[in-house]
């Protein structure tokens, strides 16, 4: 669902490169999949939030979550099937971060096509 939100959200605002909206929605699904798995999720009395937002040539993407823990990189085994998520964030967004209340993840995104970048 937050990926077709994102997607709807970028193609309402146009003007965004098809391979930027891509990696966007990822990051949003990255994101969200985080704060469900480790933010409370559906059983927390707090829900998940998305907010995106487009200006000066950047969209920011964030999510919030019941957490008081800041997201954090995990380091993955090679055969591990997840843990991976805050990687591709890190790669796909020009910054990222978390809230001073570590309640906010948000990571900030170029319109403009940098290249490859996986």
């Amino acid at each position: 669902m937050s990926r077709r939100i994102a997607a709807g959200a970028m193609e309402r605002w146009g003007g965004i490169p098809p391979e930027v909206a891509a990696d966007t929605v990822l990051i949003v699904s990255e994101l969200m999949t985080n704060a469900v798995q480790h933010g409370g999720g559906a059983d927390s009395p707090q829900a998940v939030g998305l907010r995106m937002e487009h200006r000066d040539g950047q969209l920011l993407v964030e999510v919030t979550d019941n957490s008081s823990e800041p997201a954090r990189r995990k380091v993955a085994r090679e055969t591990a099937t997840n843990g991976r998520g805050l990687h591709l964030v890190e790669k796909l967004a020009a910054a990222w971060g978390t809230s001073n209340t570590n309640h906010t993840t948000w990571a900030r995104v170029s319109t403009e096509p940098q290249g490859p970048t996986c």
